[in-house]
């Protein structure tokens, strides 16, 4: 069954920002591997609000 998702790949950087940012606004702290789906989430919105 096809449920439309997307997959796209993120930098070292991008997941570093992603890291950040959880562990500065949110205070979440993770392990850069998990912060590469925030990363994703980030770049996702981004190229669909611009």
């Amino acid at each position: 069954m096809r449920q439309g998702g997307v997959i796209d790949k993120v930098t070292d950087a991008e997941i570093l920002e992603a890291y950040k940012l959880a562990a500065g606004a949110e205070v979440v702290f993770c392990e850069p591997a998990s912060a590469s789906s925030i990363a994703e989430l980030i770049k996702y919105i981004k190229k669909v609000i611009c």
